[in-house]
């Protein structure tokens, strides 16, 4: 990765520094969503981010998928996916995105004994791997389907737990409070950014004090998306990002990628 300018808002070198982030698999964007993440704004507007309606006729194509090849339609890079390969890509993405970070992730604390949050967790793909590292890993989806699949996929793991959300609030969780969450290929698919705003805030509810939450949104600010499109999701400036975290309780503290497709946030929780 090309050097970055010196910006006033550098990590200071005390703090562990974000680890260079590969490159990564994207869906096709005539799928229009890969399943995750998925909901539809109400006519309230970006002003008021609370509400996320979501409608059985539009959640129905969704489903549909899920049921004919959710492996493809989660990494549709090919549709003929085993198992076994499906399962290793989601090791890989564990790979590439937290445990080359778990200084940030941890900050010392045994990863056994925390509790970790997978934030649209598709079909478990990456549930999995996050399973072998921390004591317990929750994963939530608003795909009813998606977390159908998951249970069954990882029914064998005792440290699992998996939840269909209402895509409204996270009450589903009920007080349970988090060490670290991950959101991967998600906001993308996220129509609107008082529902991404949203999302965070409730994610933050689920978190302990400097517990991070990490994850990616779409930087290309080239991009002008149509209301309401669950594929193209509305990209976010450093600048939409830094005031998102001050309004939900985070710290931004670390992002790379602005401007690109894949800009990754690391939000600590205040």
């Amino acid at each position: 990765m090309a050097a970055r300018r010196q910006r006033k808002d550098t990590p200071r070198r005390s703090r562990p520094l974000p680890p260079a982030q590969p490159l990564q698999v994207r869906c096709l964007p005539q799928l229009n969503c890969t399943l995750r993440g998925c909901g539809r704004e109400t006519a309230l507007g970006e002003s008021e981010p609370k509400i996320l309606f979501r409608e059985a006729s539009f959640l129905a194509p969704h489903l549909d998928r899920a049921r004919e090849n959710f492996r493809y339609y989660i990494v549709n890079s090919r549709k003929d996916w085993t198992a076994e390969e499906f399962a290793q890509s989601g090791t890989d993405t564990f790979f590439h995105y937290v445990a080359n970070d778990m200084e940030n992730i941890c900050q010392g604390r045994n990863p056994k004994e925390m509790k970790a949050l997978d934030f649209g967790c598709g079909a478990g793909r990456v549930t999995r791997a996050l399973a072998g590292i921390f004591g317990e890993v929750h994963g939530v989806d608003v795909s009813g389907e998606m977390v159908r699949l998951a249970k069954a996929e990882l029914a064998g793991l005792s440290n699992v737990f998996f939840y269909e959300s209402n895509g409204s609030d996270l009450n589903v969780l009920g007080d349970t409070l988090f060490d670290f969450a991950f959101s991967f290929s998600v906001f993308h698919h996220v129509p609107g950014k008082a529902l991404i705003e949203n999302c965070i805030a409730e994610v933050g509810k689920h978190l302990r004090p400097a517990s991070l939450f990490k994850f990616e949104v779409q930087g290309d600010l080239r991009l002008k998306p149509p209301p309401g499109d669950t594929w193209l999701g509305p990209p976010l400036s450093e600048a939409d990002i830094i005031e998102m975290a001050r309004r939900c309780g985070f710290e931004s503290r670390y992002r790379i990628g602005a401007g690109k497709e894949s800009y990754w946030q690391w939000l600590f929780k205040i």
